[in-house]
């Protein structure tokens, strides 16, 4: 493997189960992966990963850290959290580099609790302050950018994971944990432009409230609004099938 191999893994567990069983898989053929997760976290992750830290000591410091947005976070990273260990069963000389920041988490989860709100507000009073949102989502467009030129240039023989569907370099190869990833509604006011933002966030109070509000998991959610909405497409295809394997992890 010579080449970079860039992940993208939207922010969903079951994209987070797939990523690590491509990591695994490349397990003897990687000298370094690089995760979006806090830096702040590298030496505990490194001895959790090592058996050096028990899972419930990780998770007490990561929620020390984060606060009550360390419980989501915990849920939504265990596929990748518990394939380290397995990673550095198979081949413990690899450099993992966390290119994230606890500040940088911490913006996107109060902008979120923020944006939730206003999303409540337009459902109570049929109204949209356009003001309001887009101070808010300029504010998650700046937490979005992450520079990882730096990573890319020296990276060889390395796994990225990204967060976003971008190709940093040429030198890199894209893999989509989920293809056909359809864009959730948050991720879509953050991109939507002028003149369609109203529509997409009438889309994203309708999802908040009408599904994430509803159902116990984002990923439950995010399925049953791609059936519901009847989207064309592999995503679409399989919601069926990914819903039947939510229904069947929560009954567990």
């Amino acid at each position: 493997m010579a080449q970079t191999i860039c992940i993208y893994t939207p922010k969903l567990k079951i994209a987070r189960l797939f990523t690590a069983s491509i990591i695994l898989d490349k397990a003897n053929f990687i000298k370094e992966l690089a995760l979006p997760y806090p830096r702040e976290l590298r030496r505990e992750l490194l001895n959790f990963a090592a058996n050096l830290t028990s899972w419930r000591k990780f998770q007490k410091y990561v929620i020390d850290l984060m606060g009550s947005y360390g419980y989501s976070w915990l849920d939504m990273e265990t596929p990748l959290l518990f394939t380290l260990k397995l990673l550095h069963e198979k081949n413990h000389n690899i450099n993992i580099v966390l290119y994230g920041s606890l500040v940088g988490e911490n913006k996107k989860y109060r902008i979120v609790t923020e944006l939730i709100s206003l999303a409540l507000k337009a459902r109570l009073t049929g109204k949209i302050d356009l003001r309001e949102w887009d101070s808010l989502i300029e504010k998650m467009r700046k937490t979005r950018r992450v520079d990882l030129d730096p990573i890319l240039k020296r990276a060889k023989q390395a796994i990225v994971v990204l967060e976003e569907k971008t190709l940093p370099s040429l030198n890199a190869v894209l893999i989509e944990a989920l293809p056909g990833y359809v864009e959730s509604p948050l991720e879509k006011i953050v991109s939507a432009s002028a003149e369609k933002l109203k529509d997409a966030i009438r889309d994203y109070v309708d999802y908040v409230l009408d599904y994430l509000v509803k159902y116990s998991s984002v990923d439950y959610a995010y399925f049953k609004w791609i059936k519901d909405k009847k989207f064309k497409g592999l995503i679409a295809d399989l919601s069926d099938h990914y819903l039947y394997i939510l229904s069947t992890l929560e009954e567990h």
